[in-house]
């Protein structure tokens, strides 16, 4: 992955093999980045997606394998336990017109995927939330 920044914005490129949600991690930690704004479009080999159920407060999981359109990637970037933490979802094509989409777990891009933070200044914290089973904001 390389980076370059403009002023409070930061655009990535994030090349083939790499995983999305760990590069971006990695690269906030490294940069100081603890509040922000995610976009990115591009494409992808795997793709893990999770739905959140309200009743067992756990993440259903899929996984597909394919060649996939980013259609886009939108979230936030906040900390806990002093650690960057991305919150993203996706809406991924397959290329038959079919859509999936939800929180975005794993992406392994392929060839490339385009990526734009929008720094906020100061820190966005997330405590875990017993009553939801979420790690929510904390404002």
């Amino acid at each position: 992955m390389i980076g370059k920044n403009y002023g409070s914005h930061w655009i990535l490129r994030i090349d083939k093999g790499e995983e999305l949600v760990s590069s971006l991690t990695a690269f906030c930690n490294a940069k100081g980045i603890s509040a922000g704004t995610v976009s990115a479009i591009g494409a992808a080999s795997r793709v893990v997606i999770g739905a959140f159920d309200t009743i067992t407060k756990e993440y259903a999981d899929a996984e597909f394998v394919g060649l996939f359109e980013i259609v886009s990637v939108m979230g936030s970037i906040s900390s806990k336990d002093g650690n960057a933490y991305p919150h993203l979802h996706i809406a991924v094509a397959d290329g038959t017109e079919k859509m999936l989409g939800g929180h975005l777990k794993v992406a392994i891009i392929d060839p490339t995927c385009e990526l734009f933070i929008q720094t906020i200044d100061g820190r966005l914290e997330r405590k875990f939330e017993p009553t939801t089973g979420l790690n929510l904001l904390s404002l």
